[in-house]
């Protein structure tokens, strides 16, 4: 079995595991992959954000993975190349080298790495280039705008997230393409700046609904560099306390929570994710209190 980013060797375990304990987990990703069957795909790049085609095409290659049913892989493969179709990644401002562009490097780096075995040698050339081209030109920014741009950033969302959708594709593509290890040498050093300088308490200075939007990218890139530089920042103060922050910054009624920072509603500041893997490392710490 192959050892695919973010999952692991873990793939014949999750595939039981959706049977039963993960059961809820998985209708709600089929629920998600069934609405985009229902999406109209544009040709031409739209005028709005298309962060949510990355995400589209992610979770289409991970029901493939999960069920080898047919159609999950044709839906992944129309998301995917519509995508790879479009000039630019991105519109208005900073084209090409920031959120839109890094959103479609995670999930279409994710992409690349799940299912590449699945796609045809045009297919995988296709994806394979563009992914090399637009992490160029959003790697060349950062590095061009040094001290004056997201790339030193170290505090702020567009730093991490930019940096880990770079990341994801860096490790997807680096037995192809040897320029990876130039990205991914530079990330490294910005996350060793990055979890040195953030707050010892776990929290996130713009407010909870930007820490919902960012820290599944923390998480990311904290498991990555885990598994192929051996470094743990998940031992590190901030990473052991943020799930607290978010707590505390909760209403009584624990739906809503505080209008602190740049919150700009009260409903939408959840990392579902983010709770279930805190939840299941505390239950596991109170058993073995208990015995």
């Amino acid at each position: 079995m192959n050892d695919l980013l973010l999952i692991n060797n873990n793939l014949p375990t999750i595939q039981e595991e959706i049977k039963k304990v993960k059961h809820t987990h998985f209708i709600r990703l089929i629920e998600q992959c069934e609405l985009y069957t229902q999406e109209n795909l544009p040709d031409k790049h739209p005028p709005t954000s298309i962060t949510y085609m990355g995400m589209a095409a992610a979770n289409l290659s991970l029901a493939y993975l999960l069920t080898k049913e047919r159609h999950y892989l044709e839906e992944a493969k129309r998301w995917i190349f519509t995508v790879v179709g479009y000039n630019q990644w991105g519109y208005r401002f900073l084209v090409d080298v920031d959120l839109s562009a890094s959103w479609l490097l995670f999930g279409l780096g994710l992409s690349y790495d799940w299912i590449k075995d699945y796609l045809t040698e045009d297919e995988r050339n296709q994806l394979l280039n563009k992914l090399i081209l637009q992490g160029n030109k959003i790697y060349n920014y950062g590095e061009k705008n040094r001290g004056n741009s997201w790339s030193t950033d170290y505090f702020q969302n567009h730093n991490w997230i930019n940096y880990t959708g770079l990341l994801t594709t860096a490790y997807s593509i680096k037995d192809e393409y040897e320029g990876s290890y130039v990205w991914i040498e530079t990330i490294k050093d910005n996350f060793k700046k990055v979890f040195e300088f953030m707050p010892d308490d776990g929290s996130n200075y713009e407010g909870t609904a930007y820490w919902r939007f960012s820290i599944n990218f923390l998480l990311t890139t904290a498991d990555l560099i885990r598994k192929f530089e051996s470094i743990d920042y998940f031992n590190t103060d901030f990473m052991r306390n943020t799930f607290y922050y978010r707590l505390y910054q909760s209403a009584p009624n624990w739906e809503e929570n505080i209008n602190f920072g740049d919150v700009h509603d009260r409903r939408s500041s959840h990392s579902i994710s983010a709770y279930y893997n805190q939840t299941h490392k505390m239950i596991t710490i109170n058993l073995y209190k208990l015995f």
